[in-house]
């Protein structure tokens, strides 16, 4: 999806076939270009760019963010009104991380958050705390929800900005790998992965998990909360016969081979001279190139 701007933007659709699209020339323009509208609402804050002044320590700062829309736009109450900022990697569906932005503790700012104030019929202005430390620097996302049932949407700056940023101090830099890095991989395939970051220990005993499940309240920290599936191992043994689950009884001794002889007439159709047998294995039989074992 495509977020509005404060001013009509145009757009042309761009494609590549796959085929080196690192390079701008693989690239091709399709269709007519398109026009996407103008943002409903807008925020504008004391400071676009938040500079953390604590090397280690949490350090508490506060923001005014002042949502605004043109005249007759909408008619929703601005009493109604939330806001919230979540890090720019994710979208709006997820939960404010309240350790670092809060609001008097609740999920998102609302007219019951401390320094909410209706400016006009038109404006409202959210009070944040911010406590955030040198691995916090990064892009935060402005969300808002006016109550009329479409939940939490990112909205631009009245500048255009897309985002809150929150800098380092000048010539400082954290040891650790940076935030919001995102990876891709064909299936079936080999991979590898290159984590970057700054002043990484070399060498090192880290170590990444792939994490199947998505939710706000997914912690990397929790165990539990992991789910993955990874590919099974190639099959190298062939099937086993579990004669205790087979038809004739287990009685018989297969020993991992019909031997026609120990059936005895007990075991054979008097009608048809043929026999019925139930064989059970201990995994799915597979028949042809891709049958493993023997």
């Amino acid at each position: 999806s495509i977020s509005a701007a404060p001013t009509h933007m145009t757009y042309n659709m761009c494609y590549c076939s796959g085929v080196r699209c690192n390079e701008p020339s693989s690239w091709s323009v399709v269709g007519a270009p398109f026009t996407v509208g103008v943002a409903t609402y807008t925020w504008s804050a004391t400071a676009d760019s938040v500079a953390i002044t604590g090397p280690i320590a949490h350090t508490v700062q506060q923001i005014s963010l002042t949502v605004t829309r043109p005249a007759f736009a909408t008619f929703t109450d601005p009493d109604d009104w939330l806001v919230k900022v979540v890090d720019y990697s994710l979208d709006c569906r997820h939960a404010m991380d309240t350790m670092l932005f809060s609001c008097g503790g609740a999920q998102s700012c609302g007219s019951s958050s401390p320094g909410f104030s209706i400016d006009t019929q038109d404006s409202v202005t959210f009070v944040l705390n911010l406590r955030l430390t040198m691995i916090d620097a990064g892009s935060y996302r402005v969300c808002f929800n006016d109550a009329t049932g479409s939940g939490f949407e990112a909205i631009p700056s009245t500048t255009g900005q897309r985002h809150i940023t929150v800098r380092q101090p000048e010539g400082t830099s954290p040891r650790g790998v940076f935030r919001g890095q995102r990876f891709t991989a064909l299936a079936g395939s080999t991979t590898g992965i290159n984590v970057t970051g700054h002043r990484l220990l070399a060498p090192t005993d880290s170590k990444i998990l792939l994490n199947a499940k998505q939710g706000a309240t997914t912690s990397c920290g929790s165990n539990a909360e992991f789910a993955f599936s990874p590919r099974p191992l190639a099959d190298s043994e062939a099937p086993m016969l579990v004669t205790a689950a087979s038809l004739p009884s287990s009685s018989y001794e297969f020993d991992n081979a019909i031997h026609w002889e120990a059936l005895g007439a007990a075991g054979r159709s008097h009608n048809s001279g043929a026999s019925t047998l139930m064989l059970t294995f201990n995994e799915v039989v597979q028949a042809g190139a891709n049958a493993a074992g023997t």
